[in-house]
C-alpha cells in the first residue's frame, strides 16, 4: 500500500518535473531566438558602421582634396611678384565673361590707402578683387571714352 502511494507521488513529482522543464526549454527556446536575432543585429550594426567607417574615410580623403585644391587655387591669386592683373575671359558666344584677379600681398593696403578699400576690407580677398575689378572697370571707360573723341574727331 505504502508502494502505491510513494509510486504516485515519485509519478506527479516526475510529471511536475516534466511540465517545468517543458516550461524551461521553451524559456531557453525563447531566448535562444532573441539571442540569435540580437546577433543578427549585431552584425548588421557593424557592416553599416564599416559603411559609415568607409564613407567618413572617403570624406576626408575628398575634403583634403578640396582644401588643397583651394591652398593651389589661393597661392595662384596671391602674386609674388609686384603687380596686379585683371583678366577677363570672354565666353565663345560673346554672352558671358570670367574676371580673373590676381594680386599682390600689397594690394589690400595700397588700396585702403588710395581710399578704395576701408580697414576692414583691406585683408577680405573678395574685397580686393570687387576693388580691383571697379579699377579696371575705370580704366577701360577712360580707354572707351578716349577712342569714342578719335571716332567722332574723324
Amino acid at each position: 500500500m505504502w508502494f502505491g502511494k510513494t509510486k504516485k507521488l515519485l509519478l506527479d513529482r516526475v510529471e511536475k518535473l516534466g511540465s517545468e522543464l517543458a516550461e524551461m526549454t521553451t524559456h531557453r527556446d525563447a531566448l535562444l531566438a532573441e539571442l540569435t536575432e540580437s546577433q543578427e543585429k549585431s552584425r548588421t550594426l557593424h557592416s553599416e558602421l564599416d559603411v559609415a567607417r568607409i564613407s567618413l574615410k572617403e570624406a576626408k580623403e575628398s575634403l583634403i582634396a578640396v582644401r588643397e585644391e583651394l591652398e593651389a587655387l589661393k597661392s595662384k591669386m596671391v602674386l609674388s611678384e609686384n603687380s596686379n592683373s585683371v583678366l577677363v575671359e570672354i565666353s565663345d558666344d560673346m554672352s558671358t565673361i570670367k574676371p580673373i584677379v590676381r594680386y599682390n600681398e600689397q594690394a589690400g593696403e595700397a588700396m585702403f590707402k588710395a581710399g578704395l578699400l576701408n580697414d576692414v576690407q583691406i585683408e577680405n580677398p573678395f574685397s580686393i578683387q570687387l576693388a580691383l575689378i571697379t579699377v579696371t572697370h575705370d580704366g577701360l571707360l577712360q580707354i572707351i571714352e578716349s577712342f569714342e573723341e578719335k571716332i567722332e574727331d574723324e
